[in-house]
């Protein structure tokens, strides 16, 4: 569990996948992968756990939440120390910006050009990082929420470490087909699409990485996913109205919000 006092000690830094189920338009994030580190000044120094942070929310001054371990990547670390570190040309910028409105006010002087550079050229940074961040997760963000919730989050299957792997039922249980892959024709055609991601996702993890992301663009570019996740993120309450298929063929337990397998209390960390 995450300790700091002052800023220092250990804290958790969100790096993809930022989702959130509760509100509609919500801006903050209830689900993202993150990495847990050491760090100073509420910046990160020492990368030491890759997670999935799930069903955060509110309390008193802190924040409830789940966690389960996944495979640890440099990419994911990249992403967590950038979206961390950009905070410091930020407030840099924002501290000149107010010193400088201040001699103003006080009349000791007008705008500085220079400085007034300066302050745009910290906080545009800033800003067009954090921008890029968001624009090329954007594959990450679209995938999870077709799959909806489950009882491991928002997490993408192709990030479960073996011992969430190791837990999954065996294809015919999970999709009704002999592989995730010849799953997925079938249960595209039938409407189940957050199933149908589930199985390509899976596809990646256990069977062929190339062609389970081949299955997974695939869906993405459908059509009608497309006009479908353009409402679900909007409201994230109308997902199973989208991507859980039609009701009469929605009778099974797997099919949805529950995509993921069974997991012992120990998997998950309540914190």
């Amino acid at each position: 569990m995450p300790y700091t006092i002052n800023g220092f000690g250990t804290t958790i830094c969100a790096a993809r996948g930022q989702m959130s189920w509760h509100k509609k338009g919500s801006f903050e994030a209830t689900d993202y992968d993150a990495i847990e580190c050491v760090c100073a000044l509420y910046l990160p120094l020492i990368p030491f756990r890759a997670i999935h942070v799930f069903g955060k929310s509110s309390q008193g001054t802190g924040y409830n939440y789940h966690q389960v371990p996944i495979q640890w990547s440099w990419g994911l670390v990249l992403r967590a120390f950038i979206a961390r570190w950009l905070w410091v040309p930020f407030a840099i910028g924002a501290f000149l910006g107010v010193f400088q409105g201040f001699d103003i006010m006080e009349g000791k002087g007008g705008a500085k050009p220079e400085l007034i550079a300066t302050i745009a050229g910290l906080i545009g940074f800033s800003l067009l990082g954090w921008w890029l961040l968001k624009i090329t997760d954007r594959r990450n963000r679209d995938l999870r929420r077709i799959m909806g919730p489950s009882e491991v989050g928002s997490s993408d299957p192709a990030t479960w470490n073996n011992t969430l792997l190791d837990s999954l039922p065996d294809p015919q249980q999970l999709v009704g087909a002999t592989s995730f892959e010849a799953a997925i024709s079938r249960l595209k055609s039938e409407g189940h699409f957050g199933r149908a991601m589930l199985a390509a996702r899976l596809c990646v993890a256990t069977e062929d990485r190339v062609r389970g992301e081949e299955l997974t663009n695939e869906i993405l570019r459908d059509p009608e996913v497309r006009d479908a996740l353009a409402e679900v993120h909007q409201d994230p309450k109308l997902w199973p109205q989208y991507f859980a298929g039609p009701p009469e063929q929605n009778v099974s337990a797997s099919s949805a919000p529950h995509r993921a397998p069974s997991v012992e209390a120990g998997d998950i960390e309540w914190n």
